[in-house]
């Protein structure tokens, strides 16, 4: 099964990437740590094609989504965390893209949801006592 990647104009390199899955998966069984080390190298080529504002962001991303997949006991338990993860981002901008267009509509819970994501949660300060000096 091929599949094309393409980037729109928004990305500064107009590439198109082409991905067989049934290649990547047999890679995986064979070698899991060339796959691994395959993937790794084909997100960072996906990164550095975006803009170098984004470029951050993204690789920020991709943090969270390999420590989903590092603490996940079951690929699929982290297919469900990542899908998770992606569906929260989601709604949080579905929110914020009606706060700017209907404001006036937002539900209770909607209300309630924007409230607690802009919430500031006082900091804990941590006491340490300070080391003896040596000589």
């Amino acid at each position: 099964m091929n599949m094309s990647i393409n980037y729109d104009d928004s990305f500064t390199k107009n590439e198109c990437i082409e991905f067989d899955f049934d290649e990547w998966m047999a890679l995986n069984r064979r070698d899991p740590e060339a796959f691994e080390a395959r993937r790794q190298a084909l997100v960072e080529q996906v990164i550095e094609t975006a803009p170098q504002t984004m470029q951050r962001r993204l690789r920020g991303l991709m943090f969270e989504i390999d420590a989903e997949r590092a603490k996940a006991k079951t690929p699929l338990q982290a297919c469900m965390n990542i899908s998770s993860l992606m569906w929260e981002r989601f709604d949080a901008l579905r929110l914020h893209m009606n706060i700017l267009t209907h404001p006036e509509k937002l539900s209770e819970s909607e209300k309630i949801q924007l409230h607690r994501s802009t919430e500031e949660e006082p900091a804990v300060v941590l006491p340490f006592k300070a080391r003896p000096k040596a000589e």
